[in-house]
């Protein structure tokens, strides 16, 4: 990604796809159409791209503070993510 307007649309569209297959993937482990075993690491996989994603948007807005906590938590998510995963 550049930085501009046209990205910020960009970010804006993956933020929502993000979200809406979250919320898919959340009610389906909720009623356990699919093992919540599989769904909630996945969720978790996506907040975390979703919080560097939001990141993304603030640095661009010039909130530097703001993105480097966000894509820091989002690193976190991400990483906690995979250990829960794997170990």
């Amino acid at each position: 990604f550049l930085l501009g307007g046209n990205n910020l649309k960009k970010v804006s569209v993956i933020k929502i796809l993000i979200a809406a297959i979250v919320i898919t993937l959340s009610f389906l482990g909720l009623f356990n159409i699919i093992n919540t075993k599989i769904t909630m690491p996945i969720s978790l996989l996506l907040l975390g791209i979703m919080s560097i994603s939001n990141g993304y948007e603030s640095y661009i807005n010039n909130k530097k503070g703001e993105s480097i906590l966000l894509i820091l938590s989002g690193i976190f998510v991400i990483f906690v993510s995979v250990i829960t995963t794997f170990f």
